[in-house]
């Protein structure tokens, strides 16, 4: 397809990224785009599907979100012939066969593994939002994609800017041959950076802004010093706190000046949620009342399907009328079919503020004028921690609409523990690099080792991204090295003159000062113990000296209180009548008993008393005996003579007494630098070799040891974990294989697989859980199942801790019962009851997961009444609002669909 004729298409000029991409892929080159979020990549993956359908090849769109695909998958049908448009997604399967389909990384992977003939007629794969590479769970994905993909199909890869691009792209060209990379660093619409503190918004960079917060903090001290209204209970109302602006004056304030549609991001589901409660009880309509209206037809088309009673309990009267207000949350709670009607509405003007996790940043095409930032810290499951620069560039990459807006903006709320300077810093910062997180499974070593030796396998792993960023490092450390030794040579050869030798000097006086150092350590444990065994036979009456070795003093041993463990302690007095507690390390000697005397009234209060019991001591003291020296081991004689007999050798050395010795030595003690930073690099360097390889050994071992795997072949049951993508995929194979499901029933099966999908909240405690598995429906079989699961499932962790592995998951029964109720066909508000935790766009997502483990259960059993019983199991998981959110939901619902109603 001709560039000018594709231009023709848009009625804007294409950037010159854009233009330069697709003059790569037109020569039939790859490519790899990182561009800032919204800047137009799409338009390269336009040109990439006409381009393959004018040659009659496939075209392949890939996402790592399911939500990614369906948006794209809509988009298409929009555009394109429906029996032209597939979406393969795990969940959903729509003609896949057809000549464009839109699918998950996954299942790319799955068909690359099976090798499916799909492939076959293959010409472009796009690969979006490649910097997804680090995720620890989708990550690895990428590599093995890239790895596996015939050369022959072209690769598009979007990406958003990430501070490693080329390397990422010279990986990809190291495996491919083929790779352009194409770097944009230019937002096709401008971005304000906005403060907004009190009631006030201020350019970022603007040199009044301490100005304008000094003035806000005034405000609030006059406020403050004000009496304020009190509401019911006595609570004073109206009263800011601090300089952190309310939600609600935000949008207001955002409103006035022009800068709505805005997204508003909160890191939290529940603050989205009370975000469009709070403003549907104190804000306003923000859209007219024509707009509302089309928003209502348009919302209650899209849930037309769906059953009053269902409605009620979804809370659709709510939803329904923040929505005609403008006002909506986003996040990955809410039913997807609502979501979908968010996004849809936001992405014609019709909704004004949309509140949302960040999960709404990561690919979802729904640009605004104005995003907002109200907190730069996220909870990261163990912490909070400051947002990475590419966070913010991502989040603020949807601010500012192409051909719309002539700026967008970037609006930080007052942080309590970020300064402006802080806050100009992270914006100005380049993105975090992309950083592999590709490592062996068990999946993908029978997957692997079906169709390649061990040796090969090895060679395949090598070439991942990990590796090769590895082995980049040790080409670095090689070259390092080189330098060391050209160094080390050099200092080597200053060291050295007509009468001597530094370097052997400098070995003395190491070898010395080593010796002596042993030789004080050995001293300072034989004092320590002899103090240690010296205070354990003092007796109350006993007196020693104790303190300056010139002048010491007589105290008297009162009692023996119990001290730490091991340590040994005494109350003592002094002349004085002083009390005092003395510890085996408060001496720098053994004690020594001086003489006795009576202690019998030194517990008296007064310190008249206890003088009286100092002159004793002053007499006994006059006489103290003399300490006594404890003999030395043979090692600590031994080590002396040596140091003794080192001293006369360096005295006796050439270097000693020779005129250019504090040059040589010098130049001795800068090659000993040298040295060490020699042998730091070559363990760095050796580390690195085979970095991701070496685990394939150690999975290998327990697949054998599972019969997984004959010599280095899949076995029948290896053949089943081929085609079983899920965290424990080991376990629930082997208990497939086992017969341990053949029991069950149907709900009991949608119950087990619940087990293998679900993760509970760190939050839940292990008495929650124990309980949780004392439920009514674990009864019989099912309880039976999950107790075999369970002593399965310790069995195959012990032999992965034995090769030092730690691979396989945990089964969690946190969903168990949940999901036996929605099977045994109870109600969406009786089943979100035993799901109190979670939301129903949780359940549903959590619903298709299981269904879609269901499918594969039944892909590789060979047992006929377990395929029929798992049928009915997907059967009978798939109704209601969960079959709302699939095919049907995507199909009807397609872009075009808003637009007939505005």
């Amino acid at each position: 397809m001709q560039v000018s004729d594709f231009e023709k298409r848009y009625d804007f000029p294409l950037d010159d990224f854009q233009l330069e991409a697709i003059g790569h892929l037109s020569r039939d080159r790859s490519v790899l785009v990182a561009a800032p979020t919204g800047s137009g990549k799409t338009v390269i993956a336009e040109y990439a599907l006409e381009l393959a359908r004018s040659r009659g090849k496939k075209f392949f769109y890939t996402a790592p979100l399911k939500a990614l695909s369906n948006q794209k998958f809509r988009d298409l049908l929009a555009v394109y012939p429906p029996e032209d448009v597939g979406l393969l997604t795990g969940d959903n399967s729509i003609n896949g066969e057809a000549p464009i389909v839109v699918m998950t990384t996954e299942v790319l992977r799955n068909m690359l593994y099976e090798e499916s003939r799909t492939l076959d007629s293959l010409g472009v794969v796009v690969l979006d939002e490649v910097h997804y590479l680090h995720d620890p769970q989708r990550g690895p994905v990428w590599e093995e994609i890239v790895i596996l993909l015939p050369r022959r199909v072209k690769l598009v890869g979007l990406s958003a800017t990430v501070s490693n691009a080329p390397e990422l792209a010279a990986w990809m060209h190291s495996l491919r041959e083929d790779v352009e990379v194409v770097i944009s660093r230019e937002r096709p619409v401008k971005l304000k950076n906005n403060y907004f503190v009190g009631g006030s918004l201020v350019d970022l960079y603007s040199k009044d802004l301490y100005r304008v917060i000094d003035g806000e903090l005034e405000k609030l001290k006059k406020v403050r010093s004000t009496p304020s209204t009190r509401g019911r209970g006595g609570r004073q109302r109206g009263r800011p706190t601090d300089l952190r602006p309310v939600r609600s004056d935000v949008i207001e304030g955002l409103s006035k000046r022009d800068m709505l549609p805005a997204i508003y991001f909160l890191f939290s589901r529940a603050a989205c949620r009370d975000s469009v409660d709070r403003w549907l009880d104190e804000g306003r309509s923000l859209v007219s009342k024509e707009e509302s209206e089309k928003i209502i037809e348009f919302v209650d088309e899209k849930v037309r399907m769906i059953d009053e009673a269902d409605l009620e309990c979804l809370g659709y009267s709510s939803f329904r009328k923040a929505i005609s207000w403008g006002v909506a949350a986003h996040h990955a709670g809410v039913l997807p079919l609502f979501k979908e009607a968010v996004e849809e509405l936001f992405s014609h003007g019709l909704i004004k503020v949309v509140f949302a996790t960040e999960t709404l940043s990561l690919g979802i095409n729904m640009p605004a004028r104005t995003v907002v930032i109200e907190s730069l810290t996220k909870w990261n499951g163990e912490k909070h921690r400051p947002l990475t620069p590419g966070e913010y560039k991502q989040l603020t990459g949807r601010a500012g609409r192409r051909g719309i807006d002539e700026v967008g903006y970037a609006v930080v709320l007052h942080q309590r523990y970020f300064n402006p300077e802080n806050i100009r810093s992270l914006v100005s910062r380049e993105p975090n690099p992309v950083v592999s997180s590709f490592q062996v499974t068990y999946n993908m070593a029978v997957n692997l080792l079906a169709d390649h030796s061990v040796e090969e396998s090895v060679k395949l792993l090598n070439l991942s991204f990990a590796q090769f960023v590895a082995d980049r490092r040790v080409v670095d450390l090689e070259t390092r090295l080189s330098s060391l030794e050209a160094e080390l040579e050099s200092e080597r050869e200053s060291a050295r003159c007509n009468e001597a030798d530094a370097a052997s000097y400098r070995a003395f006086e190491r070898t010395l000062s080593r010796q002596q150092r042993e030789v004080s350590s050995m001293r300072k444990e034989r004092s320590n113990r002899e103090i240690k065994d010296a205070m354990s036979r003092l007796q109350p009456g006993d007196v020693f000296m104790m303190g300056h070795h010139e002048a010491p003093a007589p105290v008297a041993v009162v009692k023996r209180p119990r001290g730490p463990k091991g340590e040994e302690v005494v109350l003592v007095v002094d002349a004085t009548g002083r009390y005092r507690r003395v510890t085996e390390r408060t001496l720098s000697k053994p004690p020594q008993v001086a003489g006795k005397v009576d202690i019998a009234k030194v517990t008296s209060p007064t310190r008249k008393v206890r003088r009286s019991v100092g002159v004793a001591m002053e007499s006994i003291g006059r006489k103290a005996p003399t300490s006594r020296k404890r003999a030395m081991s043979d090692h600590e004689e031994g080590l002396l003579e040596s140091v003794e007999q080192l001293k006369l050798e360096l005295e006796g050395n050439p270097c000693r007494k020779c005129r250019h010795r504090d040059r040589c030595v010098q130049a001795a003690r800068k090659a000993e630098k040298v040295e060490q930073q020699m042998r730091v690099a070559r363990r760095e360097r050796d580390s690195g070799h085979d970095v991701v390889s070496r685990k394939l050994v150690d999975v290998i071992q327990v697949l054998r040891h599972y019969g997984f795997l004959s010599g280095d072949k899949p076995t029948p049951k290896g053949e089943m974990l081929r085609r079983v993508y899920n965290e424990l995929d080991l376990l629930l194979v082997e208990a497939l294989d086992r017969g341990l499901f053949e029991p069950l029933d149907p709900e009991e099966l949608v119950a087990v697989a619940a087990w293998f999908i679900y993760e509970s909240r760190e939050e839940d405690s292990e008495r929650e859980r124990l309980a949780r598995e004392e439920q009514a429906y674990l009864d019989g079989g099912l309880r039976d199942t999950l107790h075999a699961l369970e002593a399965l499932e310790k069995q195959m962790q012990r032999a992965e801790a034995d090769t030092g592995l730690d691979l396989l998951g945990s089964i969690d029964t946190g969903f168990g019962e949940s999901a036996h109720a929605w099977a045994s066909e109870a109600p969406l508000e009786e089943m979100l009851a035993k799901f109190p935790d979670r939301s129903v766009g949780d359940m549903v997502r959590t619903m298709k997961q299981i269904i879609d483990l269901l499918r594969q259960m039944q892909d590789v059993s060979s047992d006929d009444g377990l395929r029929s019983r798992l049928s009915k199991a997907m059967d009978l998981v798939d109704r209601g609002v969960v079959s709302y959110s699939s095919l049907e939901s995507i199909i009807e619902h397609v872009p075009g669909a808003v637009g007939s109603l505005i």
